[in-house]
Formats: structure tokens, C-alpha cells, sequence
């Protein structure tokens, strides 16, 4: 089979996305995932320069999606109230993370947690372009509910939701074990991003009213 077929690209990344996703970037093989598209094992390194750079790919298609599928600003506009759009900058945090039920979506959901944990360099460009912009937003929320608060005290905030948003996801297992009822799951996520919303506006609510 020719290595530039029109259609090698897209096969590629269609099996690199579900190799990399239960297998994960340091057992998955080159061999495996052109064996799964029917491809030259020349092929990633023609389309896509190598196995990082097809991971990157991976990691780059994830991320697009999912900002489209579940944006941060779903039933608020610029000109609504900073505390609805914390709220749907969060709902919009947690899904993205979790998805809405796919299997796929949810293993792909904890690569990119990997990466957010414990970022390699194959990360670096994905972070750039959605990570930092989506922070820059949430800071941007945090200024209207603290006027004239020091950068320090929006920053501490604004970690302070993503850490729960993290947690959630990140400690899901032993959640679910320890306190059912909260564990981060698609029928339950928006309970949970609720009561990250109210509890971080209570914290927020507190500093604006001189604990600081």
C-alpha cells in the first residue's frame, strides 16, 4: 500500500487514537497502530514524523474536540453575571475531563489527566494553545468576583477551582468507594460541578467581605 494515500492520515490517527487510549503512549508500538490502520509502518513517520509526534496529534485532536463538544461558556454570554459563568466554566471543566458516557472519550479523558498531572514534552504545544487561554479565562472571572484583589489571591482561587475540578476526576476511584453519592459520573457530574460552583463562590464570597 502506498504510504501517501489520501486516506493513510486519517486512518492513522483514527487507530493511534484508540491504541494510545487503552494502552497508553510508552507500551503502544508503532507496528500495533499501522497494523490496526492497514498501513506501511513507514507511514507515521511520513505523516506525522514519528510515534511522538502522532501521540502529539492524538493529544492536539482530543483537546479539539472535546473545547468543541463542551465549551466553558454554554448558556452564559460576555455580559453575564461573573458567578453563572463560573458555573459554566466549571459544568464545562468537568466534562471535558469526563465526557458524557463514551468509553473512548473517558479513556482519552485520563491520558490528558496524565499529561495535566504530570506534563511530558509532547504536551507542551497543547497546553500552550488550550490550557493557558482557558486559565487566562477563569482568572479573568475570578478579577470580577475580587475587584482589586492582588494577583496572588486570584491565582490561589482560581487553582483552588481547578484543584477541585482535578479532584474529582482524578481521585473518582476512591471516592466512589469512600462516599458513593459524590463520585464524578456522567449522570452525576452536574450535582458535583454545582457544588464545586457554590462552595468556591462561598470561599470567594468570604475574601470579597474582608477575610483576606
Amino acid at each position: 500500500m502506498n504510504i501517501s494515500d489520501s486516506g493513510t492520515k486519517e486512518r492513522l490517527l483514527t487507530a493511534a487514537t484508540r491504541v494510545f487510549a487503552d494502552r497508553g503512549f510508552k507500551e503502544t508500538t508503532v507496528r500495533e497502530i499501522c497494523a490496526l490502520a492497514g498501513a506501511n509502518v513507514a507511514a507515521v513517520n511520513y505523516h506525522f514524523g514519528g510515534k511522538d509526534k502522532l501521540y502529539s496529534a492524538v493529544l492536539g485532536d482530543f483537546l479539539s474536540s472535546a473545547f468543541s463538544r463542551f465549551p466553558m461558556d454554554v448558556g452564559v454570554s460576555k455580559d453575564s453575571l461573573p458567578e453563572d459563568r463560573l458555573k459554566a466554566y466549571i459544568r464545562g471543566f468537568l466534562y471535558r475531563l469526563l465526557g458524557d458516557g463514551d468509553p473512548l472519550y473517558e479513556k482519552l479523558g485520563k491520558l490528558l489527566m496524565a499529561e495535566i498531572l504530570e506534563p511530558s514534552e509532547h504536551f507542551d504545544t497543547m497546553s500552550e494553545r488550550y490550557i493557558g487561554p482557558t486559565y487566562e479565562a477563569l482568572l479573568h472571572i475570578v478579577r470580577e468576583l475580587l475587584p482589586g484583589a492582588d494577583e496572588d489571591i486570584v491565582h490561589r482561587c482560581a487553582g483552588s477551582v481547578v484543584g477541585q475540578c482535578l479532584l474529582f476526576d482524578h481521585a473518582k476511584g476512591i471516592i466512589q468507594r469512600m462516599c458513593p453519592e459524590l463520585a464524578l459520573e456522567a449522570n452525576s457530574l452536574d450535582r458535583v460541578a454545582g457544588f464545586i460552583a457554590e462552595f468556591s463562590l462561598g470561599g470567594i464570597a468570604r475574601l470579597r467581605a474582608g477575610g483576606r
